[in-house]
């Protein structure tokens, strides 16, 4: 017998199934993690060495493979297989990206973004 566990879980899958990403494909072993820097700005600019918010987004062969929202001042981290991958962050009005490749245990990604 199904119980409202089951069906949760069944529903969930169908709607991450129907999306097109492809959230949890790429986990693996390998860590890439960093901030997100913004440079530029009207005067006086911004501080780059202050991690700002946002969402980061990597992205594998164009497919959004995982998530993560970081406040100002935390960084991000994703557990990822080898590869090269393109991190994507929502600035409002544009995407920012940062392509990376995956090639160690350990990978740091800052995303810097510049602001008009």
């Amino acid at each position: 017998m199904r119980g409202p566990a089951t069906i949760a879980i069944v529903f969930a899958a169908v709607l991450a199934a129907g999306c097109g990403d492809q959230l949890g494909s790429a986990a693996g072993p390998n860590v890439v993690s960093g901030g997100v820097h913004y440079s530029g700005g009207p005067a006086p600019g911004v501080d780059l060495g202050e991690n700002q918010p946002g969402t980061v987004r990597p992205l594998r062969d164009g497919e959004r493979v995982a998530e993560q929202s970081v406040d100002e001042g935390e960084e991000f981290a994703f557990s990822v297989q080898r590869g090269t991958y393109t991190l994507s962050v929502n600035l409002g009005d544009f995407d920012c990206e940062q392509e990376v490749r995956v090639d160690r245990p350990q990978v740091d990604a800052e995303i810097l973004c510049p602001i008009k």
